[in-house]
């Protein structure tokens, strides 16, 4: 036997033995309940016998002499509607196995005997589910062209075709449960005129009505469609699916509805609807399509959705608010009851509802638009002041566009005046806002969404700038902090939350930090993570923050914890870094915070002028409360490095010179060095810098604590370069005047040293104390214009804000040693002086040529002499003693003799741009000279007065040279 052979013969026995288990058990089954199902067939056949005897009836017997039952027809239709019927001809017919009756020229009167109603024809297909209900069913009723009226009058009293509706009279008639029972009902082409006197007479007319309603069991469609014959709309088109809960004595109850609801009406005209009803949000006029959706439950609306598509609309929602002209407005709107949720109790309960708006878009006549906004609300009053829940889900909305719409909004005046001074705009797109109340009166809360250039401003601080000057002319700074142009994404409830940004041109407000309360970035990133753990402690990640400003970029990272139960910690703990790279120090001022010491902020802002900070870092760990840690018992980091590149310092920015242009001491350039602050003290250390062209090398500058009542700055450093450009520099500070302007008209050659020591108390800066010394390293001197050079000059110059002192200053003077000494006297005043030796040796390499070059070849020998320098005033002393002059008498004398000769040069007053000087001049016991010399700003000295007893008196001339 072949293997496919043997498979057939399995299968097939398996069949045989599956159809004689089959009929085994039907046969069991048949044999235990044979009575039963005897009884069931029964039961069955008698009455298949009985409708088939009432069917023939009423084929054979009935319908054929329907005529003959008219008054009893009549009378059933009567009791059904509660009014007297009446018709001309009845006919009757089949609809498949149903029968069917037409009534014609049917008339419907009122109590009286008035007829009200006038119907062409009716149809009526009988259901045979009238036998057993005992009851008229139908299968179809149609009515043809129908033409009713419908009124109300004055006193709100409804009539149909000129009959008094009355509620309560409908409810015991049973009419609309009776409709409501009937499978399908079709009216067409029909007529519906309504009136209402209650509103002045408003008339509406509707053309081909048509409508259709299907009744299967406890489920009602229905359909109807009209075409009204003024503007109100082109058509109207109105759909319903409701049902009714079973075994319900009254059907008509609509109370206990639920279902779907639709309304379809294009071209309205909102100037003819407020004839018929009054309209929301103040509709005044306009026009639009509006397609509508509802749906309901015990016939409230749960949910309700309309497509509106408008036209030139105005409305105006309050009398305090402007009309809102609309060029063109279309989008969703919709409100939804929230999980059957109510308020109120009894008779006020109330519904409450979710209300959103989505693809919004809006056109005014003046301009202003709303383009494609998404948004929904919840608001769950609560039985306090404060609401259960607020919900806000926000699709797509721009906050600048909706900003345009906010005075046509009727809104409390004082929450309208805090709105109004801010300025606030950007996109928000996927956000969420949502808070609720929570049993054992915990809350709840949830913020998450995305949001694109997003602002928030009080008004006057745009664009970085302050708020304009109040009325008493004192400017006025922000109050609240703000932010323009952030984009990034956000999520938060109570437990957790994270941000994170990524925007360009963004700009802080933060008044309650900086003085430059507004701080613009080119660049800010961020990204931010905290959490809220057990006990009431709340963490925070940053995980990188990152800006660009003006081209510095800065990028902070760290953690911050904070206990909320731990009042003696408040501020919590912190441990972040920062990396600073590119900072341009003249905006160090933009970063001071507020509760800076007023005198130290202004120092910063002050002092810090220019350069650049290359790299710097800035690290913070610890409890803020011991910040920035300078105690005994702080236990804490507080560390500011920056490397400085080109800086400029002016370290006395309050003080200025005499003529009110300059700073009091010189600023200090091209500072290479850095900048670092621990704790509250403050450093700038430049390893090179430049004052007045004056090389500076190791220069400290320090303000040893920065929180201190009493903050001093503290300034050290060396300087190596020209000792013209020292005599420059010190012709700029106050030294200048503590040597009573010794060097004022100084010129000189060669290299010096100075070592400069400076404390100046920031609150007090007149108390300020300095002491420095000048090294000479044999530099070459002309202390006056008309003086020869002091040569090869060594020593030291001492000084402070008390006055100079010389020490062991050596040098040349015409070719001889001559020794320096004096300073600062004890009456404040200063005297210097210097001993020397002249030499006809000296002299004539000094004046080797010209007439002071022969003159020179008649001197011999040497003699002493003594030069005192005080205030205004210098004074030549010799005895000529050693000094031979090969002159007649009474110049000439012998080199042994001694002929006392002092001179004496004296300042006289300016006048104006001249200046002016005394020279007097004692020879011997015999011979005396006076001059009078000036000069003007460029030029020389000449004398303008003067003479000797010998010689007469000049009025004119070159003047004298002393030699």
């Amino acid at each position: 036997m072949q293997p496919d052979q043997q498979e057939k013969q399995k299968i097939s026995e398996k069949q045989n033995t599956f159809r004689t288990r089959s009929a085994d058990v039907l046969a069991n089954f048949a044999y235990r309940y044979r009575f039963v199902l005897k009884a069931v067939f029964g039961i069955f056949f008698i009455a298949y016998f009985v409708f088939a005897t009432v069917f023939l009836g009423i084929r054979y017997l009935v319908l054929p002499n329907i005529g003959t039952y008219k008054t009893e027809i009549e009378k059933v239709a009567s009791e059904s509607l509660g009014c007297p019927v009446t018709f001309s001809r009845i006919e009757a017919s089949w609809y498949g196995l149903q029968p069917k009756i037409d009534l014609e020229d049917v008339r419907v009167s009122d109590r009286d005997g008035n007829e009200v109603v006038r119907l062409e024809n009716v149809s009526a297909v009988v259901s045979w589910w009238s036998l057993p209900l005992m009851d008229v069913r139908l299968a179809l009723l149609q009515i043809d062209k129908p033409d009713i009226g419908i009124m109300r009058d004055g006193q709100g009293h409804f009539y149909i075709a000129g009959m008094r509706v009355e509620p309560e009279s409908q409810e015991k008639s049973g009419f609309a449960d009776w409709v409501l029972k009937q499978h399908r009902i079709v009216i067409r082409k029909g007529k519906l005129h309504w009136r209402d006197e209650f509103r002045e007479n408003a008339a509406l007319n509707l053309e081909q009505v048509d409508f259709v309603m299907n009744n299967r069991g406890r489920r009602h469609r229905f359909r109807l469609t009209a075409m009204p014959d003024s503007g109100l709309a082109k058509s109207l088109d109105i759909r319903g699916d409701l049902s009714h809960p079973r075994f319900e004595d009254r059907v008509s109850d609509l109370s206990k509805w639920t279902g779907e609801l639709y309304m379809d009406v294009p071209d309205i005209d909102i100037a003819e609807w407020r004839k018929f009803t009054d309209l929301p949000l103040g509709l005044d006029n306009g026009y639009g399509s509006a397609r509508v959706w509802m749906t309901m439950d015990g016939f409230r609306p749960t949910e309700l959705v309309a497509d509106v598509d408008g036209q030139n609309i105005r409305l105006k929602m309050s009398r305090d608010v402007p009309s809102l002209d609309l060029r063109k407005v279309t989008g969703r709107f919709s409100l939804e009851q929230v999980n059957g949720q109510s308020i109120g109790e009894g008779q006020d309960t109330k519904p409450v509802y979710s209300y959103a708006v989505r693809d919004l878009s809006v056109r005014t006549v003046s301009g202003k638009k709303l383009d494609d906004a998404s948004f929904s609300v919840l608001y769950v009053p609560g039985k306090t002041e404060m609401p259960d829940e607020v919900k806000i889900e926000i699709g797509k909305l721009d906050i600048g566009e909706l900003k345009g719409f906010y005075p046509y909004v009727p809104i409390d005046p004082a929450i309208r005046q805090e709105i109004d001074r801010f300025d606030f705009s950007g996109k928000l797109s996927g956000f969420l806002l949502n808070w609720k109340v929570l049993p054992e009166n915990r809350h709840s809360y949830v913020i998450k969404g995305d949001f694109t250039h997003l602002t928030l401003l009080e008004k006057g601080n745009n664009n970085g700038e302050r708020l304009q000057n109040t009325a008493n002319g004192a400017a006025s700074s922000p109050r609240y902090p703000g932010f323009e142009n952030l984009t990034g994404s956000v999520f938060a409830n109570e437990h957790r939350g994270n941000m994170q940004l990524q925007s360009e041109q963004p700009t802080l407000v933060m008044p309650f930090y900086s003085g430059a309360a507004s701080q613009r970035f080119d660049e800010l990133s961020a990204r931010l993570q905290w959490e809220y753990t057990s006990g009431n402690v709340v963490k925070v990640e940053i995980g990188d923050l990152s800006f660009l400003q003006n081209d510095m970029r800065v990028r902070v990272s760290g953690h911050y914890t904070n206990n909320l139960e731990d009042q003696a910690n408040r501020y919590g703990f912190v441990d972040a870094t920062a990396k600073i790279e590119n900072l341009n120090i003249a905006d160090v001022k933009k970063y001071v915070p507020l509760r800076t010491p007023k005198a130290l902020s202004e120092w910063l802002c002050g002092a810090l002028k220019g350069g650049k900070v290359s790299e710097g870092s800035v690290q913070l760990r610890g409890n803020l409360a011991d910040f920035p840690f300078t105690g005994e018992k702080a236990d804490g980091l507080f560390v500011v490095r920056a490397k400085l590149v080109d800086g400029v310092l002016n370290y006395t920015p309050n003080m200025l010179s005499s003529n009110g242009k300059h700073p009091l001491w010189p600023d200090i350039e091209k500072i290479q060095g850095e900048f670092k602050m621990n704790g509250s003290r403050l450093a700038v250390h430049a390893d090179q810098a430049l004052t007045n062209h004056v090389e500076l090398r190791n220069v400290d500058v320090v303000i040893p604590d920065v929180l201190s009542g009493d903050p001093r700055l503290d300034i050290k450093g060396n300087a190596e370069g020209s000792l013209q450009n020292f005599v420059g520099f010190v012709n700029l500070t106050p030294v200048a005047g503590w040597i009573g302007n010794l060097t004022e008209k100084t010129a000189a050659t060669g290299n010096a040293s100075l070592a400069l020591t400076l404390q100046l108390p920031l609150e007090k800066p007149e108390d300020s104390a300095v002491s420095g010394t000048l090294r000479f390293n044999g530099n070459d001197i002309v202390l006056l214009e008309d003086l020869p050079v002091i040569a090869g000059t060594q020593g030291q110059l001492h000084f402070s804000e008390k006055g100079f002192r010389l020490e062991k200053i050596k040098a040349g003077f015409l070719h001889e040693s001559v020794n320096v000494s004096g300073g600062t006297q004890s009456n404040g005043r200063f005297l210097v002086r210097a001993d020397g030796i002249l030499s006809a040796r000296g002299l004539q390499r000094t004046y080797a040529t010209g007439a002071m070059g022969g003159l020179m070849q008649r001197l011999s020998g040497s003699t002493p002499y003594t030069v005192r320098v005080s205030e205004g005033e210098i004074r030549v002393e010799s005895s000529l003693k050693g000094l031979g002059i090969g002159m007649p008498v009474p110049l000439g004398k012998p080199a042994a003799s001694t002929v006392p000769l002092n001179v004496v040069l004296k300042d006289r007053p300016s006048y104006g741009s001249v200046s002016r000087d005394e020279l007097d001049i004692t020879y011997g016991n015999d011979m005396m000279a006076k001059y009078l010399r000036q000069k003007g700003k460029t030029g020389t000295w000449h004398v303008v007065q003067g003479g000797s007893a010998s010689t007469g008196r000049p009025q004119s001339g070159k003047g004298f040279r002393l030699i």
